[in-house]
């Protein structure tokens, strides 16, 4: 005769408020997440509707060339904040099934974005780490592209990165 294992009827309860606020915080994330890339895309069109008025502005001479500069300025740097923004909620997704695909995607990403030389070389295709240390490590790495990319602006001027995975 087998021992049978009776839960609590609050045991059922709790068990599917979990799920619902599991569903709940999906649905959000993608709301917000579309949302957000609605926004960015008013953004960038915004960008370049001014990057249009500041040239035809500064091709004649006028005054309000400058302050076209100043707004478009305003708005490469909000793109970039949304950007760095959505990055960061993208790294509460990385896993250790992701992990590597993930890195290489958001080097190739830096790359496109800054101008800047960037490299991701990695000898496993998969790592075996536990979410949260995945989580740190992407962090780690998207730190040191954002100090790349501040020295691109300095004088030591970077020109080229790289990021290498290893089991070493």
């Amino acid at each position: 005769m087998g021992y049978k294992s009776v839960s609590p009827p609050w045991a059922f309860y709790l068990l599917r408020r979990l799920r619902q606020r599991g569903a709940v915080a999906r649905a959000r994330w993608r709301m917000w997440r579309e949302s957000h890339d609605g926004m960015m895309q008013s953004l960038i069109e915004l960008h370049m509707k001014v990057d249009v008025l500041h040239r035809l502005s500064a091709a004649q001479s006028n005054p309000i060339a400058h302050e076209l500069g100043r707004i478009q300025e305003l708005l490469r740097e909000e793109v970039a904040k949304q950007r760095a923004l959505m990055l960061q909620m993208k790294l509460l997704e990385v896993d250790s099934s992701t992990f590597v695909r993930f890195l290489g995607d958001r080097v190739e990403r830096f790359q496109r974005e800054t101008g800047i030389g960037a490299h991701f070389v990695s000898d496993l295709e998969e790592v075996h780490m536990p979410p949260r240390v995945c989580r740190e490590l992407a962090h780690v790495v998207e730190e040191a592209l954002g100090m790349v990319r501040n020295s691109k602006f300095s004088s030591s001027g970077a020109r080229e990165s790289l990021v290498r995975l290893s089991e070493d």
